[in-house]
C-alpha cells in the first residue's frame, strides 16, 4: 500500500485529522455535551437525594418522568449545538455506525464523563450531611445476570432508536409524512378505544351501583315491614 493510500485509510479510520482540531464548532459541540451532561447527573443524583426526617420520598413514576422530561429538554436544546448525545454510550454507537469520526467521539466521551463527576462532585458539596442518596440497585432479589440482560435489552431498544431516527439516508421526507400520519392516526385510534373501553366500564360501575342501592333498598323496606308486623306483598 503506497503512502497516498495508507493516509486515506488512515483518514477514513480515524475520520479526523489534526487540521479538523482547528474547528471551533467541534470543540463547542465538547462543551455543549460537558454541560449537558453536568445538568443532567446534577438533577438524577439529587432526585435519589433522601433525607432522614423527610416525610416524601418520590415514586419511581415520578422520578420516571422527571428523568424521562430532563433528557427530552436537554437534547432539545443542545442537539442543535453538539448533536444531543448526552450520553457517553450514544456517542460510542454513532461511532460504530460511523456518524462520528474517532478523536470526536474520544473528545465527547471525555467530555461527558467529565461532565458527570462535576454534576456529581457539586451536589455532594452543597447536600447536608445529614443526606443521604437512595442506592439504584437491583431490587426483588434480581441477580446480578438478570440485571445484566434487562440492562442489556434496555439498552438496545434505546440507541436502535436514536440510530434510526437520526438516519436521513433513509428517512426521506415520504418516509417522514408517512412515520407522522401513522403516529398520530395511531394516537387517534388509542383515544377512541380508550373512550368505548371507559364507557362500559363507567357503565357496568353504574349499573353495579343503582342494582347495590335497589337491594339496600328493598332489605331496608323489608327490616321496617317486619318490625311493624306488616307485610306489603306487591303483584
Amino acid at each position: 500500500m503506497n503512502a497516498p493510500s495508507e493516509q486515506l485509510a488512515i483518514k477514513i479510520m480515524f475520520g479526523l485529522t489534526l487540521g479538523s482540531l482547528k474547528d471551533l464548532k467541534m470543540w463547542v459541540g465538547v462543551l455543549a455535551e460537558f454541560f449537558a451532561c453536568f445538568l443532567m447527573m446534577f438533577v438524577i443524583v439529587f432526585l435519589q437525594v433522601n433525607h432522614e426526617n423527610s416525610s416524601y420520598i418520590p415514586s419511581t413514576f415520578q422520578t420516571g418522568m422527571a428523568v424521562g422530561v430532563l433528557v427530552m429538554v436537554l437534547v432539545d436544546v443542545f442537539g442543535p449545538i453538539s448533536g444531543g448525545f448526552v450520553n457517553p454510550v450514544a456517542t460510542f454507537s454513532f461511532f460504530l455506525d460511523g456518524r462520528m469520526p474517532f478523536f470526536q467521539a474520544i473528545f465527547y466521551i471525555s467530555a461527558q464523563l467529565s461532565g458527570t463527576v462535576a454534576g456529581c462532585l457539586l451536589l455532594g458539596a452543597l447536600i447536608p450531611y445529614d443526606m443521604e442518596f437512595m442506592p439504584v440497585i437491583p431490587q426483588g432479589g434480581i441477580s446480578a445476570l438478570r440485571s445484566f440482560v434487562i440492562e442489556v435489552v434496555l439498552s438496545i431498544v434505546l440507541f436502535f432508536t436514536c440510530l434510526s431516527v437520526t438516519d436521513h439516508k433513509i428517512r426521506k421526507v415520504d418516509d417522514a409524512v408517512l412515520y407522522w400520519a401513522a403516529d398520530y392516526t395511531g394516537g387517534v385510534l388509542a383515544v377512541i378505544m380508550y373512550k368505548i373501553l371507559r364507557f362500559g366500564l363507567l357503565y357496568n360501575k353504574n349499573q353495579s351501583n343503582e342494582a347495590g342501592d335497589q337491594s339496600s333498598s328493598s332489605q331496608d323496606t323489608d327490616e321496617t315491614d317486619i318490625k311493624d308486623g306488616t307485610l306489603d306483598l306487591k303483584f
